[in-house]
């Protein structure tokens, strides 16, 4: 398929109002979005690619007005209740489901939403035609690697994912819930599990086996916000999608609600920043794309 083939998308009705995009003042590098695509989302959504034996490494959020990514309640899981089930904000999830090699969560993620499998095709089925011509339009294979980043191995057996025969699972964890997820996990597909000792997961040599032994080129992290806060620590964080819902959520004492990052802090000597590639709109929603960037 080339750059001329044409792929039939309907997208939402709403069309992304592009307000300011870095990259159309500029030819730019990467791989640029199929025109077809490009023509809804409004620019080129060029990726950039890997560098030093790393993917880029995209994250995908919308958070609220008030800057929280979840209810943290048992009837409203998730980011959907956030976005208000916006049509535009799923629509660029699939998006970005479709252009990655892999998509990895955290096991909080994956419990919050058992039945929640992270294809395009699970979130925007509309365009599910669009999306697998996009796939293979790039050369990507039919669906991507679900990874999961788990200390305890503590996964939910009932998950989707593991009755998917087609499904390529891999998850990074401890020795210990290696251990666990050996004894209870029994997936249609193929599952690998990648050990990193007794305490923690490096991220950093994660992201690196992900691209050298998987072949990854472009990594979407979906949560959650303890996972994308250490992304960030680690370093590795390179291209933040967040779209800013106008809902506004609070909380109240005994129901905490996170916010875009959990679990990590930094001192103003060493802090990330976030540099503004675009900026897109959509009735009352923003919907921003950043590139990190880390102290030397």
């Amino acid at each position: 398929m080339t750059q001329d083939t044409p792929i039939s998308v309907h997208g939402p009705a709403l069309r992304f109002e592009t307000l300011f995009d870095e990259e159309t003042a500029s030819d730019g590098e990467g791989l640029e979005l199929h025109p077809d695509l490009a023509a809804v989302y409004g620019g080129p959504l060029r990726l950039k690619p890997p560098v030093k034996g790393l993917p880029l490494l995209a994250a995908n959020f919308v958070t609220s007005h008030d800057g929280r990514v979840a209810f943290n309640h048992p009837d409203h899981r998730g980011g959907g209740p956030i976005s208000g089930f916006n049509d535009n904000d799923v629509w660029l999830m699939g998006l970005l489901r479709a252009r990655a090699d892999a998509v990895v969560i955290g096991e909080g993620t994956l419990r919050a939403e058992p039945s929640h499998v992270n294809t395009s095709e699970d979130i925007y089925p509309g365009d599910k035609d669009a999306f697998a011509a996009l796939r293979r339009h790039e050369n990507r294979s039919e669906l991507p690697i679900i990874s999961y980043i788990t200390l305890d191995g503590n996964l939910p057996t009932e998950a989707k994912v593991f009755s998917m025969e087609d499904a390529h699972v891999v998850v990074a964890t401890t020795r210990a819930g290696a251990r666990k997820i050996r004894a209870t996990v029994r997936p249609a597909g193929k599952i690998d599990i990648l050990e990193f000792g007794s305490s923690g997961v490096n991220l950093e040599r994660y992201a690196r086996i992900m691209a050298g032994d998987y072949g990854v080129e472009f990594l979407l992290c979906e949560g959650g916000a303890t996972l994308y806060g250490a992304l960030l620590k680690a370093g590795i964080m390179h291209e933040p999608f967040i779209t800013r819902s106008p809902l506004v959520v609070g909380e109240s004492p005994g129901n905490p609600r996170p916010s875009l990052v959990e679990g990590t802090g930094w001192l103003p000597d060493d802090i990330p920043r976030m540099k503004i590639l675009s900026v897109r709109k959509a009735g009352d929603y923003l919907y921003m794309r950043y590139r990190a960037t880390y102290p030397s």
